[in-house]
């Protein structure tokens, strides 16, 4: 856009210049996911042995957390499990495990209610 062009809002600058600074240093997330994707691999066995014994995404997220200081979502871990996971399954044949719906409070009311 060309200088005449350009309305004058305050903080436009401000935020121009925040912009470039921010665009100049790009997150990580990408490393991050490389290596939370490299721990699920070293401990598919425990974790696929861990979900089929009833335990949840979120109790594991903030273990790797906490013990491995990879930074993760409980939703991360759940796809890069399932990803994972699929791919075993057409290695081995072994099906892989189904990928469990969890309804909401609201949902549960409403069905309730219904």
């Amino acid at each position: 856009m060309r200088e005449k062009d350009e309305l004058h809002i305050p903080g436009a600058a401000t935020l121009k210049t925040w912009l470039i600074n921010t665009a100049s240093a790009p997150i990580r997330s990408t490393a991050n996911t490389e290596i939370l994707e490299s721990l699920i691999r070293q401990c598919y066995t425990e974790i696929r042995s861990y979900r089929l014994a009833g335990h949840g995404w979120s109790k594991l997220a903030i273990k790797i957390r906490k013990e491995c200081k990879v930074p993760c979502s409980d939703d991360a871990v759940k796809r890069i499990f399932s990803y994972i996971d699929r791919e075993w399954a057409k290695k081995t044949g072994e099906p892989a495990l189904p990928e469990v719906k969890v309804r909401s409070m609201l949902a549960k009311k409403k069905k309730e209610a219904a």
